[in-house]
């Protein structure tokens, strides 16, 4: 499930069903568990076109968008060699139930999703986390 925003009217919001996507190789699927909501979570909406935070996580439809939030998640599914399922990350995250990423630069502090749409954005590196 994900909860995505008309981008051009913010006031316009709609959650989308729907199961979650299957990884291939070298990807891995993450479930959002929580995450915080801050005035920045909406500046990200506000200046989502003008930052490009929009293009982070694509939402189902381009007029559409997904709102970006700091949270914690579980590697529900992994077909990366270097990352564990049941890991839990505290990253940037969609406001949704999953993400599918393509994590690069794996270490014992964490890694950073590779997945190709979001090349040309800032790097959002995610850690691992032992908290309980």
């Amino acid at each position: 499930m994900d909860f995505e925003l008309h981008r051009t009217d913010l006031h316009e919001t709609r959650f989308v069903h729907g199961d979650p996507p299957s990884p291939e190789d070298g990807q891995a699927l993450l479930r959002v568990e929580s995450f915080g909501l801050t005035s920045n979570n909406i500046t990200y909406a506000v200046f989502g076109e003008a930052m490009t935070y929009w293009d982070f996580f694509p939402a189902s439809d381009p007029d559409w968008g997904k709102l970006n939030v700091w949270g914690y998640a579980n590697v529900e599914d992994s077909r990366h060699p270097d990352l564990a399922t049941g890991t839990r990350i505290y990253g940037y995250l969609p406001c949704a139930s999953h993400l599918l990423i393509v994590p690069d630069r794996i270490d014992s502090k964490g890694f950073v999703d590779a997945a190709p749409h979001r090349a040309n954005s800032p790097p959002r590196a995610t850690k691992n986390s032992s908290r309980g």
